[in-house]
């Protein structure tokens, strides 16, 4: 559940940031893997596994708990989220280049006549 509340999450931002340029894109990616490590952590930190029992206490000290022991799984998600970021996005500006749109080859067309 709260992986995907992630998933939303990071759709949202990058919606809302809409990168334009590499730097922005690996940016976006590096707020994306943030993102997903705060709120799947937090699931982690809050549900009950089986039985019942929670993995750590409910206060801040079992928190920060969580996030410290989570660490070393991040650095997977931080690589591939900003890899992936960055490939896509170098994808997508090839494409452009590749197979520029109707009103660029209009404007471009209007200017050599």
């Amino acid at each position: 559940m709260f992986d995907y509340a992630a998933y939303v999450t990071i759709f949202t931002i990058g919606r809302w940031l809409r990168p334009s340029n590499m730097r922005s894109a690996f940016g976006t990616g590096l707020v994306a893997a943030a993102a997903f490590f705060v709120i799947s952590n937090l699931g982690v930190w809050c549900m009950p596994q089986d039985g019942g029992q929670f993995l750590y206490p409910r206060t801040r000290a079992g928190l920060a708990t969580c996030f410290v022991n989570a660490i070393p799984f991040a650095r997977g998600t931080v690589v591939g989220d900003i890899g992936f970021t960055m490939v896509f996005f170098g994808a997508l500006q090839l494409l452009a280049v590749a197979s520029p749109d109707k009103a660029t080859a209009t404007k471009t067309a209007a200017a050599d006549v």
